[in-house]
């Protein structure tokens, strides 16, 4: 398909425009408003045909889209699958609910090698998104710390495999009469990408669509500004429309020529960061992965699996499941969750040792321990009644909820054990069988808050402000195996950053992991949550450990956007650094002095 050109309305405010249908042909004025010699105005059109090669993407029969590039110069063409982000090598959210940060950089890593197996060197993140998406505005996570941080590192990866990384998602574009921005949602958009930028240099982003236009220079202005104005971003704004032939796909008055060069400047700092220019990939029609990528992503799926599944409730040491104890470990799957049960109780049988795992339709009256899978949509008549027959022998119950959403799991919060995973989770039951047998212990924490029944999903960040409890907290998750102490929190306040020390002790016999969570209350006075996430760790503790931790906090965590004089502000009046497990279970606290009011420009940090 030869290339399409831009309308001449289409590069607007820094954006660049990624058509997914064709556009009315390029009719662009001069870039130099003198008149030149004939020799000059030659070379000039070459220029700019060469520039608007590389800010024009066109849409491909397979459904992809291609920027053409400029062989001459040696900037080879690229590739992008705007319908797919890195949620097609792992379920980003099994990564969002592990909290691993390395986790991320795997996944990252590997959605980068196979999107250049599919012959792409562009590649969406996903987790993360100028327009929100049902998590209220962060991404994979409701926190948009969490998602950002996990996004960027995702990106920072795929950057090492040689893939230009651009934040955002695959999502539905917003409805044409909707409004653009929402102010509270897309507050906590911008913040998860400002924190995806700081972990990764050089990245793309790209600007939410509406119904049939995207209007950049809101975009632009709404979002981009406090991105440009706190030095974190240096790449290119990809705006995406499904324009119509022959109409402008951005409205708005300025003209294409206008920082022309600065486009193009941002579009090869993305380049190089990535290494495409050096290291094109491979035009590819995709297919099947190789067998060492197949091997690969489904040692990562299983990886992710482990680590994303979190552990609600465990009341009288439910889990983990002894090989030593008494009875059959019997495994009832409901409804559509048969199958999974079945293999479930196959990969569970070789860990309980002499003890027998076999598979049933409900509590025969002879099991040691009950573990009921559910999909969250399963008859609730059923799986009461097995729970209720099991409970009246002191037979303790398991649920094991492959959830898509959340839906309402207040019926199991009653059981003696409740575990969380996705339904993608089916596909790996030997990692879940590994973490209900102790092999390895539960880990996962909740990126989202689980309301109560008949309550639409909020995220903390609005729930706190209104004083609903969820029936289960954003952050959180237990270990199967331990319970870790918090202890001695230190806050020093140094050059607009926090630097925040504590102790987390194991003080079982056995081994396990704590994710302790650091919070910041928001000054007295000022907009915006009163509470939200600044930072966390993941520490694997060994029997009787104790571990002194530092964390470091950056400026833009605990700063907010000032629209008003476009800049970056520091905190004004007493605040409180809090630390716990989740965001309501917060027993330490430590008053931190005012921050300079300073504004940020124009340096990360």
């Amino acid at each position: 398909m030869t290339l399409s050109g831009l309308s001449a309305r289409a590069v607007v405010a820094g954006c660049l425009l990624l058509a997914v249908t064709p556009v009315s042909p390029l009719t662009a004025a001069p870039l130099h408003a003198t008149a030149p010699r004939a020799a000059d105005t030659s070379v000039a059109a070459a220029q700019e045909r060469d520039d608007r090669a590389i800010l024009t993407f066109a849409p491909q029969d397979d459904g992809r889209v291609e920027i053409a590039g400029v062989p001459r110069l040696g900037i080879p063409a690229l590739r992008l699958d705007p319908r797919r982000d890195a949620g097609r090598a792992v379920d980003l959210g099994l990564v969002a609910a592990s909290w691993d940060v390395a986790l991320a950089e795997r996944v990252g890593a590997l959605a980068g090698r196979i999107a250049r197996a599919q012959g792409e060197a562009l590649a969406l993140t996903g987790g993360v998104s100028l327009g929100g998406d049902r998590f209220a505005g962060s991404g994979m996570a409701e926190d948009p710390v969490l998602a950002g941080t996990l996004a960027g590192s995702l990106a920072r990866a795929m950057q090492g495999e040689h893939v230009v990384p651009i934040l955002g998602t695959g999502m539905a574009p917003r409805p044409a009469d909707g409004p653009m921005f929402d102010p509270a949602a897309d507050a906590r958009a911008r913040t998860a990408v400002l924190f995806g930028l700081m972990q990764t240099r050089g990245a793309a982003v790209l600007c939410p669509a509406t119904g049939t236009a995207t209007p950049a220079s809101a975009c632009a202005g709404a979002a981009i500004a406090p991105l440009r104005v706190a030095g974190v971003f240096d790449g290119p704004l990809l705006a995406m429309a499904a324009a119509t032939p022959g109409s402008d796909a951005a409205p708005g008055g300025a003209d294409a020529t206008t920082g022309l060069d600065q486009h193009v400047a941002r579009v090869m700092r993305a380049w190089r960061a990535a290494g495409v220019i050096d290291h094109p990939a491979p035009f590819r029609t995709p297919g099947t992965l190789p067998p060492s990528l197949l091997a690969e992503q489904a040692a990562t799926r299983e990886t992710a699996v482990s680590e994303g599944t979190v552990l609600l409730r465990n009341t009288g040491s439910a889990l983990p499941l002894r090989a030593g104890g008494t009875g059959d470990v019997v495994v009832v799957g409901i409804g559509a969750t048969e199958t999974v049960g079945a293999a479930l109780a196959h990969a569970l049988a070789p860990l309980m040792g002499a003890r027998h795992v076999r598979l049933a339709a409900s509590d025969d009256g002879h099991a040691g321990a009950v573990v009921l899978v559910v999909d969250g949509r399963a008859d609730v008549a059923a799986w009461t009644a097995t729970a209720s027959d099991a409970a009246e022998r002191g037979v303790p119950v398991i649920g094991l909820c492959l959830c898509a959403g959340t839906p309402d799991l207040a019926p199991f919060a009653s059981l003696d054990a409740l575990v969380v995973t996705a339904p993608t989770a089916s596909a790996v039951p030997g990692a879940l069988a590994r973490l209900l047998a102790g092999r390895q212990d539960f880990s996962g924490r909740l990126p989202v808050s689980w309301p109560l029944a008949g309550e639409a999903a909020s995220p903390y960040l609005v729930r706190d402000q209104s004083r609903r409890p969820p029936l289960f907290p954003f952050g959180a998750g237990l270990s199967a195996t331990i319970r870790p102490v918090l202890s001695d929190l230190h806050v020093r306040a140094e050059g607009g950053r926090l630097h925040v020390v504590f102790t987390v002790a194991n003080l079982s016999d056995e081994a396990g992991i704590a994710v302790p969570e650091v919070y910041l209350d928001r000054a007295t006075g000022v907009a915006g949550p009163p509470k939200r996430l600044v930072g966390w760790r993941r520490v694997p503790l060994l029997p009787r450990q104790s571990q002194q931790i530092g964390l470091d906090v950056p400026r833009l965590a605990i700063e907010h956007w000032d629209a008003e004089t476009g800049g970056w502000r520091g905190e004004v009046g007493t605040t409180w650094v809090s630390l716990g497990s989740s965001a309501v279970d917060l027993p330490l606290h430590v008053a931190v002095e005012p921050f300079a009011p300073a504004a940020l420009s124009g340096e990360v940090r």
